[in-house]
């Protein structure tokens, strides 16, 4: 009897544990990635290692399943998401006229094709890749922990590591990244919801792609509406062979986005006071309230 509880003791110890859930959700996101990419269409590749780990994290630890990761599955969430997702026209549409005088012309290649859906797509899932990644399951419990300004700081310098191999990298390019990562984090922990993220990123990588002919930090898709020769200006300021993300333009626009994220965003009532019921009640206050104060599924 003593033995059995000793190794569940030691199974909430390490279900409790940060540093576990993160190896666990390294090991299964490697291993889910290389299982899924032979058999798994592309690019649904791209995103469903990075769902299955989440996944994972969350069965282990047993919590917070009633909302999945932020994903409120309701008109709140479209909402969030389609706001996030025209959100970067604040700033791209005002670039794209200051070109006007220096050469904008259409692109006669573009068409509804097979090329443009797989690029969409592309550009989609790897932005929710990333959100799923950097502010999925780890950094919820990261913020939940220790609040909202060394989780954000620490998992931005993971985001500008994981950006530095990208092509013609330079170091307003690694400003910039990391400063993103901040806006995104700004847009979770002020929404309390992943859809105004995971719009956002899909809408900047888009738009900056579709409207500016801009490659997205460092890779060019080809996928674009006009032809701005943006590569061509000033790469201090337009970000050269990198995207906008290289240059001043791309840290101005995101402070654009920074301070709309805390200015007009507040958490989603109905998530919120669920979320403060998971950190602040006592697992004996209530009925069905589990362990740490999660209210179980039935």
């Amino acid at each position: 009897m003593a033995y059995n509880q000793s190794i569940k003791n030691i199974y909430e110890a390490l279900r409790q544990s940060w540093l576990v859930s993160l190896l666990l959700f390294l090991l299964v996101l490697f291993v889910a990635y290389f299982a899924v990419y032979s058999f798994v269409g592309f690019p649904l590749n791209i995103l469903f290692p990075s769902v299955i780990a989440n996944i994972s994290v969350l069965l282990f630890r047993r919590e917070r399943v009633w909302f999945l990761l932020g994903l409120n599955f309701d008109w709140t969430g479209v909402r969030l998401f389609f706001e996030g997702y025209f959100l970067p026209l604040l700033a791209f549409i005002p670039i794209l006229l200051f070109f006007l005088p220096y050469g904008v012309s259409l692109n006669p290649n573009l068409a509804f094709n097979d090329f443009a859906v797989r690029t969409t797509l592309l550009i989609l899932f790897s932005a929710s890749s990333e959100e799923f990644v950097f502010r999925g399951i780890l950094f919820q419990m990261a913020i939940e922990k220790k609040g909202e300004i060394f989780p954000t700081l620490a998992f931005s310098v993971a985001f500008g590591l994981f950006h530095l191999l990208n092509p013609h990298i330079n170091f307003l390019g690694i400003i910039n990244i990391f400063f993103a990562n901040v806006v995104l984090s700004a847009m979770f922990f002020r929404a309390y919801s992943l859809w105004l993220p995971i719009g956002f990123h899909f809408g900047w990588n888009f738009w900056q792609s579709f409207l500016l002919d801009s490659p997205i930090s460092g890779t060019y898709l080809g996928l674009h509406l006009f032809r701005t020769r943006l590569p061509e200006f000033n790469p201090i300021i337009f970000g050269g062979s990198f995207g906008i993300e290289g240059g001043f333009v791309g840290f101005f626009a995101l402070s654009l986005f920074f301070v709309i994220a805390l200015k007009r965003y507040k958490p989603i009532p109905h998530i919120y006071s669920r979320i403060l019921r998971e950190r602040y009640c006592h697992p004996t206050e209530s009925n069905g309230i589990g362990n740490n104060g999660v209210e179980k599924i039935t």
